[in-house]
């Protein structure tokens, strides 16, 4: 995929979602959609840019701009930030609380655990397959959830 226009990465995750008699889109449309998504993630590029040129921060976004174009009723992020810089963490959170403040469901899993503490309302922790507790967004902290996480318990 990265060897496709920002555009083209964009429409093949959209193009899913609509009904099957309008499964191809209109160039304008497609380009439309790629422009909505630069500007509300702040994408440093063009619909026609090719994505491999991208840093790793500005292919991240395209990558959730593409399943944000789906206007999915649940928005579920696997480690969304791995391997981006700075400046995209913090453009990648203000989506993330953005739209969990709008009323959508966003449910992330992270290995960073300053990230979790960061987004989450609520922290399920889970060990060794179950869950064992909840920790509210106040109660956060890294080193409460590397414990939790490891001993399968909130005491300590």
């Amino acid at each position: 995929m990265l060897r496709k226009t920002v555009a083209q990465n964009m429409a093949h995750v959209a193009a899913g979602a609509l009904r099957p008699a309008s499964w191809v889109l209109a160039p304008s449309v497609l380009t439309a959609m790629a422009r909505r998504q630069i500007a509300q993630l702040r994408i440093v590029a063009t619909p026609s840019s090719p994505a491999e040129t991208l840093s790793g921060g500005n292919q991240q976004k395209i990558v959730l701009g593409k399943w944000l174009e789906t206007h999915p009723g649940v928005l579920l992020l696997d480690d969304p930030t791995r391997g981006v810089d700075i400046g995209a963490k913090k453009e990648i959170y203000r989506l993330i609380r953005e739209r969990a403040d709008a009323g959508q469901v966003v449910l992330v899993t992270s290995t960073e655990l300053p990230e979790l503490c960061e987004l989450a309302d609520r922290v399920l922790i889970l060990y060794r397959g179950r869950m064992v507790g909840t920790v509210e967004h106040a109660d956060a902290t890294p080193r409460l959830l590397l414990h939790a996480i490891n001993t399968g318990t909130l005491d300590g």
